[in-house]
């Protein structure tokens, strides 16, 4: 009964990976730009993309167009009211995936301009089989070129915080013992080979009444760890804590999108 619960599980886990797959295309078309799925549009479209603006490449921090899109999908399932049929979307939504396409009236598309500090139009559009037309929402972007700027300067700067924060912390656990880890673990480990009723020092390795520690090599209390270095040490100990107080004012100053986003509108 459990293998078969277990089998169970893997199918629908492999099941929900297939339908995680978006087949997702990017296109231009009359100065906008045009991001399409027959089935439905997944951050993973939009991760790398570039497609609203170029992305500053960040370890910690989401991708601006997979932060923008989530912003506008959210919108439109909360505001479903203000969703409205448009022909006139939707034929510039066939017209620019071309005629021919044989799934083009079905799926989500998000249109946005080429260039969104100067135009901040947005339309999310999602395909109604009952009406057979798209229903759209529209909305508009409002960033500055400074505001996008200081967003990305923050992220390298919080990479530099986080290499550093991590190059002090690897120095503290690697550079303060003259003795090297192998070493210290070594000799604090019994090497007993029998017990007869005595009793064993691990620290100078030495058996007592009946343990028997004959016959093996012990590494010299002073193996020297080579990645000794009292200087650096002393380095991370001093910068650490400034690290530490500019990683939180940067994510301080991460914590909001550099952008507001208006809509759904009427």
């Amino acid at each position: 009964m459990k293998k078969r619960i277990a089998v169970f599980i893997m199918v629908v886990m492999a099941f929900s990976q297939l339908f995680a797959i978006s087949l997702a295309k990017i296109t231009t078309y009359n100065g906008y730009k045009i991001i399409y799925s027959s089935m439905a549009l997944i951050e993973s479209d939009f991760e790398g993309s570039n497609f609203f603006m170029k992305n500053a490449e960040s370890s910690y921090y989401k991708d601006l167009n997979v932060s923008l899109f989530n912003l506008i999908k959210s919108r439109a399932t909360e505001n479903r009211n203000k969703g409205r049929i448009d022909p006139e979307i939707g034929e510039f939504i066939r017209q620019a995936l071309g005629k021919n396409e044989k799934w083009k009236k079905k799926g989500v598309a998000v249109i946005s301009s080429k260039n969104l500090f100067e135009n901040g139009r947005i339309v999310y559009a999602v395909y109604n089989s009952n009406q057979k037309e798209f229903v759209v929402y529209i909305y508009d972007l409002d960033i500055t070129q400074k505001d996008y700027n200081a967003n990305c300067e923050n992220k390298r700067y919080y990479e530099k915080c986080m290499n550093n924060i991590e190059w002090c912390n690897w120095v503290l656990e690697n550079c303060s013992n003259p003795i090297s880890e192998e070493a210290v673990a070594y000799n604090n480990q019994p090497r007993a080979s029998m017990n007869l009723g005595g009793s064993y020092n691990p620290s100078s390795g030495v058996g007592y009444g009946g343990y028997e520690t004959s016959g093996y090599e012990r590494p010299k209390v002073s193996e020297r760890n080579p990645n000794y270095d009292p200087d650096k040490v002393a380095e991370a100990k001093r910068i650490l804590p400034t690290w530490k107080k500019e990683k939180a004012a940067t994510e301080a100053k991460l914590k909001y999108l550099p952008f507001t986003l208006y809509g759904p509108l009427e």
